[in-house]
């Protein structure tokens, strides 16, 4: 009963952890065009996602499996899906601190970097479940 209810849980901060990526996507263009973002920004705003996943998914990849402990990168995504959020929406108004569209540069870059996690996740999903039905799972 403990190993299916962590499973639950397991599923339910999954669930969240994507929703929390995805949510803004949709919105995030007209969003940026309304801080005053030019079209050639909004590209690179959301072009930065798919250049970190490029860039970093194989390195921290190897670096989960050589420290053989994914929780330890699964927490490190909520952070900076928390920290990103933050900084995408909270950031374009601290008076002083980031120009308009800084902040959705940076939150986007990250969120680069926590898609990668998602591949953490899926593993983690592989190690919970039998063979016999971790391929209809993934």
């Amino acid at each position: 009963m403990i190993k299916k209810h962590k499973i639950s849980i397991f599923y339910i901060v999954t669930t969240l952890f994507w929703f929390s990526l995805y949510s803004y996507v949709p919105i995030l263009p007209n969003f940026a065009r309304d801080l005053g973002a030019e079209l050639k920004i909004v590209g690179l705003i959301i072009g930065s996602y798919g250049f970190t996943q490029m860039i970093l998914r194989i390195p921290l990849g190897i670096y989960s499996d050589f420290l053989n402990n994914r929780k330890i990168f699964i927490i490190l995504g909520i952070i900076l899906s928390i920290i990103s959020s933050l900084g995408m929406f909270v950031g374009p108004w601290l008076a002083g601190f980031l120009s308009d569209v800084f902040g959705l540069k940076v939150g986007f870059f990250v969120i680069g970097v926590i898609g990668i996690i998602g591949a953490v996740i899926t593993f983690k999903v592989a190690n919970v479940h039998n063979k016999e039905t971790v391929q209809n799972i993934i």
